[in-house]
């Protein structure tokens, strides 16, 4: 509902200045789709497990071109060995130099305006096509694939076809590919790095972290509670709207509160903001 009203707004005082702001916003709010889909993955939408993967797949990552499959094996095998050479996340990005923190502060933003000028489109078409073209993956998912296949294609040949009998092509690349190519991958990757970048890894207690951000942060970087990622991994059967009574909880148990990585900012100049650790 959000972007339709952003959509409608800015075609009706459309110049540069209001398409850019369409576009991140409309990012954001891509974003927040996926973070959803994360709650699929964990069975976490619905009561019911198959109503999880159809919900997940056909509102929140078919029209992004993803399939939750493929993301809930990855993503429960990182949460299985979180930051352990087992995780996903670390076997497909250890070798990669963009990766390496913490690094120059120089360099990171360098990596980032590469991407706002479009470099990363490439990029991250390559980093996608390499996180699913996983051999063990494909054959623990053979079965399971094979019967969304026809779906997929269907889902996608109805699209292809409303949009060409309603003229929503033009639409269609403005408002979702546009976003989706450009501002998503570097909110995602923001997002990545500020969950398990930085870290001492000591403990459990130290292998990600919680971002008590201002709900501005939280709309625009981490929404639904993404943000509380510590209590995430310590629970992950609890359902994101349930995530900061939980943090209010656990800051009852001394472990919890004193053991605990938490920063309250991930952008802003405070001592304790995240991407003071992300950088040398």
């Amino acid at each position: 509902l959000v972007i339709v009203m952003i959509v409608v707004a800015t075609e009706n005082f459309f110049n540069p200045i209001t398409y850019v702001i369409a576009v991140i916003l409309i990012a954001t709010r891509q974003h927040a789709l996926a973070v959803m889909s994360h709650e699929g993955a964990h069975y976490r939408l619905v009561h019911d497990h198959n109503w999880n993967t159809w919900i997940a797949n056909l509102f929140c990552v078919y029209p992004m071109f993803v399939q939750i499959e493929i993301y809930r094996y990855n993503h429960l095998l990182h949460h299985k060995y979180t930051n352990e050479d087992q995780d996903p996340d670390v076997r497909y990005q250890k070798d990669l130099p963009d990766y390496q923190f913490p690094m120059p502060g120089k360099k990171l933003l360098k990596i980032f305006l590469f991407e706002l000028l479009g470099g990363g489109v490439v990029a991250n078409f390559q980093r996608m096509r390499r996180y699913n073209s996983d051999p063990e993956l494909k054959t623990a998912l053979a079965t399971e694939l094979g019967k969304t296949k026809w779906i997929r294609i269907i889902y996608y040949l109805a699209l292809a076809t409303a949009l060409t009998l309603m003229g929503g092509w033009k639409i269609y690349l403005l408002y979702w590919l546009i976003p989706i190519l450009w501002i998503l991958p570097m909110i995602l990757r923001l997002r990545n790095i500020c969950e398990h970048f930085g870290l001492s890894y000591d403990s459990d207690l130290q292998g990600t972290r919680d971002v008590a951000c201002s709900w501005i942060e939280g709309w625009l970087i981490s929404p639904h509670y993404i943000r509380l990622h510590l209590v995430h991994h310590f629970y992950p059967s609890v359902p994101f709207y349930n995530l900061s009574k939980l943090r209010r909880i656990l800051m009852d148990f001394p472990i919890d509160r004193e053991g605990g990585h938490r920063n309250s900012t991930y952008l802003l100049p405070a001592k304790d903001a995240v991407w003071r650790e992300l950088v040398i």
